[in-house]
């Protein structure tokens, strides 16, 4: 017997406690008979975990229990690795995790200590969607391996969560890691860490939303997306817009954005920087990499790389990549071939137009002075270039929004001062008095 016959809400007062809450199929929990754990204040009220849950090694365990959620606690754990911090299964479905501190005491880079974690581990097989509807927004995430995992299998694919307003500091492997999801929305999250080897990684997901994060620090790519809307539930469209990602590694293969086997993917007004400092000759080394896939576009976003002298690197490696469309891009490498397109390098732009010249009409060559190799937003004193108006990103990287008519590629809308301009006629005009016409100053780009 016992369940829930109405909202229960178990008010935390501020303190640090030893133990862990777990809870499986409670009776009558529903939408309007929830469950809510709302402390004083994560900096204030602290549940450490005990290591003794006997059915997970969680803090947090929720098994065929929806409706349930967490405020303005800290929990903190022990740094194990095959633990999480919390872990949802067996469709513990429309899960809020708000405001709260999930940390491991010290850093790992465990695939498998991890944040927030729905499912078991990728290729999850216990026959659940694990969690659906759930939000997780405004966390602080320190020193995991894995911030948050949501794993799934081609069956039940993991569905519409969102992973909103995070920071994730110090993780040591990956910040954010999908596997089989659909209409995931990620947005606006902060990731860094010590030792992160990819920020945001997608696997055979569809219909995702990935946009308005910041990523550095990371040791091999920013954001990895492997076989995005190629096969499964729902395969639709993926919107990668407004991300700022930079890369600083000395490993041998590094990428800033890496794409395989991408298909419907809108990659619009991304800020992306490779820095590498690796010596050698082995690996690759690319700002985007794209390889197979269908039906991109890929607009109004800046690829940079940067390598030590000597070293190749590519602004773009592409191979195979079908109906896609590469226009109103900047550019820029350090490079002696900035490019290499289906095996084959291409030193300049100029090289790759004449190759596939239905690509970049409207694509410039040219170095961004970002404000430093972490901060990916442009120095007010720069007049950036303008694209494509006609893609819908009314909004940059910090919700600023975009001028309509000349919308500054990259994520960061430019400040540069464009003054009203001023214009008169020589002499009286009795035609063109009170049209309805307006004149328009653009940026440095297309008018």
């Amino acid at each position: 017997c016992g369940g829930v016959s109405g909202p229960v809400v178990f008010n935390v007062l501020a303190g640090t406690y030893s133990g862990f809450i777990s809870l499986s199929s409670v009776p009558g929990i529903s939408r309007t008979n929830n469950i809510k754990f709302i402390g004083a204040g994560a900096n204030s009220t602290t549940i450490d975990y005990n290591n003794l849950n006997p059915q997970s090694n969680a803090v947090v365990y929720l098994n065929k229990t929806p409706h349930v959620s967490f405020e303005n606690i800290r929990f903190r754990r022990p740094t194990t690795s095959s633990s999480s911090i919390i872990h949802l299964t067996n469709s513990s479905d429309s899960i809020l995790v708000r405001n709260c501190i999930l940390e491991y005491i010290s850093p790992t880079t465990s695939f498998s200590a991890v944040g927030i974690l729905a499912g078991t581990a990728p290729n999850s097989q216990n026959g659940a969607k694990e969690t659906e509807g759930s939000l997780f927004e405004n966390n602080t995430i320190i020193n995991a391996g894995t911030g948050v995992g949501l794993y799934s299998n081609n069956t039940f694919f993991i569905r519409n969560n969102t992973i909103r307003n995070n920071t994730f500091q110090n993780i040591g492997n990956y910040g954010i890691y999908v596997y089989y999801g659909y209409n995931t929305t990620i947005t606006n999250n902060t990731l860094f860490g010590g030792g992160m080897s990819y920020g945001i990684y997608s696997f055979f997901s569809n219909s995702n939303k990935i946009n308005q994060n910041t990523i550095r620090n990371c040791s091999i790519s920013g954001m990895y997306v492997y076989f995005e809307n190629y096969t499964g539930f729902g395969v639709g469209t993926s919107e990668i817009y407004n991300n700022m990602v930079s890369i600083s590694s000395g490993n041998s293969t590094t990428y800033g954005i890496y794409a395989y086997y991408a298909y419907n993917s809108k990659f619009y007004h991304n800020s992306v920087i490779n820095n590498s400092i690796y010596n050698g000759t082995a690996g690759v080394r690319a700002s985007l990499y794209m390889q197979y896939g269908n039906n991109n576009d890929i607009k109004n976003n800046i690829f940079d790389i940067r390598t030590n002298s000597g070293v190749e690197g590519y602004s773009v490696w592409r191979n195979n990549i079908n109906n896609a469309n590469f226009n109103h891009n900047t550019y820029f490498a350090n490079t002696n071939n900035h490019f290499n397109i289906n095996g084959t390098n291409r030193p300049r732009l100029s090289d790759w137009q004449s190759f596939e010249n239905f690509y970049n009409q409207n694509s410039r060559f040219e170095q961004v002075p970002f404000i430093s190799f972490t901060d990916l937003h442009i120095p007010n004193t720069f007049d950036a270039p303008s694209g494509d108006n006609s893609l819908n990103v009314l909004i940059d990287r910090d919700g600023d929004a975009r001028c309509v008519q000349a919308p500054t590629i990259g994520a960061d809308e430019n400040k540069f001062p464009n003054p009203p301009p001023f214009a008169s006629f020589a002499a009286p005009d009795t035609v063109y008095e009170n049209s309805p016409a307006k004149f328009i100053q653009t940026t440095n780009g297309d008018p």
